[in-house]
């Protein structure tokens, strides 16, 4: 029973490499489930986008369904590792990857440690994140963007600090800058 003990007040303490961890599990999944995939119209779409210059892809979701905030990180992330399809998934598994991160930390924060350790492999394995992971669209981001927003908030009202409030407003934004739903 001590050692049990002592094992939980490690991952107690060290909370954040249980996170660390976890995104990189998620990430790992998410590409190895993105091999073999191939792109469907709405990613040719956001493939178009990306390679499209700035003002070409600003004009383009101007009449879109989607805003443009995911096309120009998608953009930008192609500038620096290349166009290729497997490259540019990679972008969305990071996003895919610091969300079970970061929402293993909100889990701890809002319910405690017992109830974030029976949520991690509900997390790490959540069937729509990991298929949704590695999509070259901005499903990922939208939901990193949630679950930071999330976070902040709640970090706010616990410590009534200003610059949480602006930072939980600018994520807001930033959330209807990558999806309007």
């Amino acid at each position: 029973i001590g050692t049990m003990k002592q094992a939980m007040q490690w991952i107690d303490r060290y909370w954040w490499v249980v996170s660390l961890g976890a995104a990189m599990v998620v990430f790992a999944v998410v590409l190895l489930l993105s091999i073999g995939q191939s792109v469907w119209f709405d990613e040719g779409y956001s493939l178009v986008l990306a390679k499209s210059d700035m003002p070409e892809l600003l004009s383009l979701t101007a009449v879109d369904a989607h805003p443009p905030l995911y096309y120009v990180l998608l953009r930008g992330w192609g500038l620096l590792f290349g166009f290729e399809e497997f490259t540019l998934r990679m972008l969305s598994a990071v996003f895919a990857a610091l969300t079970a991160g970061l929402g293993l930390l909100l889990m701890r924060r809002l319910f405690g440690l017992h109830a974030a350790l029976v949520a991690a492999p509900v997390i790490i394995l959540a069937p729509f994140m990991l298929r949704y992971g590695y999509e070259l669209r901005m499903y990922s981001l939208v939901a990193l963007i949630g679950v930071a927003a999330t976070y902040a908030l709640v970090v706010a009202q616990q410590t009534k600090k200003l610059w949480l409030w602006a930072l939980y407003a600018v994520l807001v934004a930033l959330g209807m800058y990558t999806l309007y739903m």
